[in-house]
């Protein structure tokens, strides 16, 4: 597991045995590349929340790799799931 504050396009660590990210606020967008500190690229796919899932997802895939980085995006999810809303003190 990987605990961010900003998940961003560059990421400073491998992806290799890399099971979850766990972050704050999300700062790259669906279909675009996020690469490991060694170039490694997977791409960002979200999954709207929906009848079927009860808030939205985010993965990062490569298409050469089942494996799926399942990605919290903490922020996203409180709100969803629990109504809570942060708000930045002026």
């Amino acid at each position: 597991m990987e605990f961010k504050q900003q998940l961003k396009e560059n990421f400073n660590h491998s992806f290799n045995r890399l099971y979850g990210i766990v972050c704050w606020k999300l700062n790259i967008k669906n279909d675009e590349i996020v690469k490991d500190i060694f170039g490694n690229a997977r791409k960002l796919k979200c999954v709207p929340k929906s009848s079927n899932h009860s808030y939205t997802q985010y993965f990062l895939e490569d298409e050469r790799n089942p494996h799926r980085i399942e990605i919290l995006v903490l922020e996203e999810f409180l709100l969803e799931k629990l109504g809570i809303v942060f708000e930045s003190i002026s």
